[in-house]
């Protein structure tokens, strides 16, 4: 007989996502508990790919060096997110918040641009 393609499941926490920073938007102010339970989806949705970062530099790394690539990558996201504060508030003092909203969504696009390249390359191989 024929055998069945299984479809591939998605583990994209990108839907998820959208719809907490949605709901967080539409979500009248005065309901507090629904905003803070939106918050803790947000942060419970976005801090664990961050945290797989940092698991997928140690799985490439050998063994002997595992902890020194993710402390190493922890330093590194630590100073991105500390340098990128001044040029934000500055943007926000200076032209406010919509230009503010326009160049983190300028960047975002670029970001995706920038990925793209890397969605073609070939699995490493294990020593």
């Amino acid at each position: 007989g024929e055998k069945k393609k299984k479809k591939k499941k998605s583990t994209s926490l990108t839907p998820l996502i959208i719809f907490s920073g949605l709901a967080f938007f539409f979500t009248p102010y005065t309901q507090y508990s629904i905003i803070s339970v939106l918050l803790l989806l947000l942060g419970f949705f976005v801090y664990g790919p961050v945290c797989l970062i940092s698991l997928s530099v140690m799985e490439v790394t050998p063994t002997r060096s595992a902890g020194t690539a993710g402390s190493w990558c922890g330093i590194f996201s630590t100073l991105g997110a500390c340098l990128a504060g001044y040029p934000l508030s500055y943007i926000i003092s200076s032209y406010g918040w919509s230009q503010y909203v326009i160049v983190i969504i300028l960047s975002s696009a670029l970001q995706a641009i920038l990925l793209a390249f890397l969605t073609n390359t070939k699995k490493l191989k294990k020593p």
